[in-house]
């Protein structure tokens, strides 16, 4: 039992790759979507209000008819892009979750925004 605890016990390494896909674990990913469409909850994403501020600065220093091309790097669940699709860029989405990733292409497709499937 002492053995069994102490190992417990012991710091992980630094660094270390885990033997699970952290960002696609079933449990995880699932609580990170959960918190990235709480547009309350500011864990995951911004509120609602910023990420609508955001968007509009970001349109206006670089306007869409001048920079058409915008890339999400760790876009989640594809809150920003869906924005910025919305008024005229072309957005590349990318994000370790698998999960997200499907939310946010099925939710463009509902929303009838222009999706390109994704390469796995």
């Amino acid at each position: 039992m002492f053995n069994a605890m102490t190992k417990i016990l012991e710091r992980p390494a630094l660094y270390k790759n885990t033997e699970v896909a952290f960002w696609n674990d079933e449990y995880i990913s699932k609580q990170m979507l959960k918190a990235h469409l709480d547009p309350e909850f500011e864990g995951a994403s911004r509120k609602l209000k910023f990420i609508e501020k955001s968007v509009a600065w970001i349109k206006e220093i670089v306007p869409p008819s001048s920079y058409p091309l915008l890339l999400d790097i760790g876009c989640g669940p594809g809150i920003y892009a869906e924005r910025f699709t919305g008024i005229g860029y072309q957005v590349t989405g990318i994000d370790f979750s698998i999960r997200s990733i499907d939310y946010g292409q099925n939710s463009a497709i509902k929303q009838g925004l222009d999706t390109i499937p994704s390469e796995e």
